[in-house]
Order: C-alpha cells, then sequence, then structure tokens
C-alpha cells in the first residue's frame, strides 16, 4: 500500500519509478512497523519521565512521533519520482495551465460565475414555487375550515 504522502509521486512517475516507489512503500511500512514496536514505547517512556520531572501532561502522538520519518520516505519518494519523469509531467501541466492568457482566465471565470448565479436564480424560484403550493394548499384548507364553522353557526342559531 502506497502512504498518503506518496501517492502524488507514485502517480506522477513512468513504470520504473512506480516500481521503485512501491519498494520504497514497503521498507517505509516495515520500518514504521518496526518504529512503533521499539522505538515509539521507548519515546513515551522518555515522554512520561520528562513530564513527572517537569510537570507538564504533554502526551506524544503517533503522529508526531512518525513525522520524521515521514519526511525522510517522502524525500526519497520525491527524489525517485524526479528521476522518473515526474518533473516533466508537471511540466506539461504548467505549459498547459501557461497557454491560458490573463484574459481567458478572467472569461472562464466569468462565465463559471453566471453559470452559478442562473443555478442559485432557478433554486431560488423552485424554492418560490413550492412555498407557493403550500401557502395555496394553506389558503384551501382554512377557507374550507371557515366555511365549514359558518354552516355550524347557521346551524345554531334559533330559527325564528
Amino acid at each position: 500500500m502506497i502512504p498518503e504522502f506518496m501517492r502524488k509521486y507514485y502517480e506522477g512517475s513512468n513504470s520504473d519509478g512506480k516500481e521503485a516507489i512501491s519498494k520504497l512503500a514497503a521498507d517505509y511500512q516495515e520500518e514504521r512497523r518496526t518504529f512503533f514496536e521499539t522505538t515509539f514505547n521507548e519515546k513515551q517512556a522518555f515522554q512520561r519521565q520528562w513530564n513527572r520531572v517537569t510537570g507538564e501532561h504533554r502526551e506524544l502522538s503517533q503522529e508526531e512521533a512518525i513525522a520524521p520519518i515521514d519526511y525522510k520516505y517522502e524525500e526519497k519518494a520525491r527524489e525517485v519520482a524526479m528521476a522518473n519523469g515526474y518533473g516533466e509531467k508537471q511540466q506539461q501541466e504548467q505549459e498547459q495551465a501557461a497557454d491560458h492568457t490573463p484574459e481567458q482566465v478572467k472569461q472562464e471565470q466569468l462565465k463559471e460565475a453566471k453559470q452559478e448565479q442562473r443555478e442559485a436564480q432557478a433554486a431560488v424560484k423552485q424554492a418560490e414555487q413550492a412555498q407557493a403550493a403550500e401557502c395555496k394548499a394553506t389558503r384551501q384548507e382554512f377557507l374550507e375550515n371557515l366555511e365549514s364553522m359558518r354552516q355550524r353557526q347557521q346551524e345554531m342559531r334559533p330559527k325564528l
């Protein structure tokens, strides 16, 4: 399994790079397992002793403890990826992005904003229609109840 911090390098590399990063990921998993079985426990014991001496209540998290190893393997993955086509793909993406002039980018943003505005207006209109239908049904029910109350009042009045 490729760790998340190596994934972008894995996906951006050619087949040789992917193979090398897969091996690197396996090495990372092994070192991580060993670290948590041995070194992490020692670091936690040291932290507890340090807390007693200083009066602190700091806990050593797993993420905090493994961070140096993560960094080391991320750098190795980056180096492997750069040697195996990673930089070329990013350069191509940058060149494609550079093909758009600032004016084109503004026009695209304007189109997107107008589309979002149309969608928002349609949603508001739909909500208003639903509310109007609900009001109409409530009004109709109210009028029916009013009519039935009038009839009852008429029936209860003494007939002269």
